[in-house]
């Protein structure tokens, strides 16, 4: 029950992060605003990268890392990693299709920085259960 608890945290916790005005003021200051747009220009999404600078390097490192601890976090909740990859891409799609509704920039190369993320935990995830197995008496077949 605990793993499942972690999970929806996390789950607020990006949600918030998601709808939030400015999320490193909010960080940084605890000040921080919703700000709804009803009649969103829906063409953002599809935006190029705009250009690397650290500030952009870090939030999407960010982004990789958020989805990495959710995939996770799912993986341990219920067992399935192919779940827990489908979850995770609904749930990265939908946060960044919700940040234009919520003056953000919600961008469709965003959800590529989140699928870093959620491959690479699935990968650990993966790799985890395997040594654990193998460690835990376990026999390996050889073919």
């Amino acid at each position: 029950m605990s793993s499942k608890l972690f999970l929806y945290f996390w789950m607020i916790s990006i949600f918030i992060m998601t709808c939030v005005k400015n999320p490193s003021g909010l960080v940084n200051s605890n000040k921080s605003f919703f700000e709804w747009t009803p009649d969103p220009n829906l063409l953002e999404f599809f935006d190029p990268i705009p250009i690397l600078t650290n500030g952009f390097v870090i939030q999407k490192i960010g982004h990789i890392m958020v989805f990495f601890v959710l995939v996770i976090l799912c993986t341990k909740a219920y067992q399935s990693l192919s779940q827990a990859f489908i979850f995770s891409m609904l749930l990265a799609i939908i946060t960044e299709v919700l940040q234009i509704f919520f003056s953000r920039g919600g961008r469709l190369f965003d959800v590529g920085f989140d699928a870093m993320g959620i491959v690479t935990g699935l990968i650990c995830s993966f790799l985890f259960t395997k040594l654990v197995g193998v460690q835990s008496g376990g026999e390996r077949v050889s073919r």
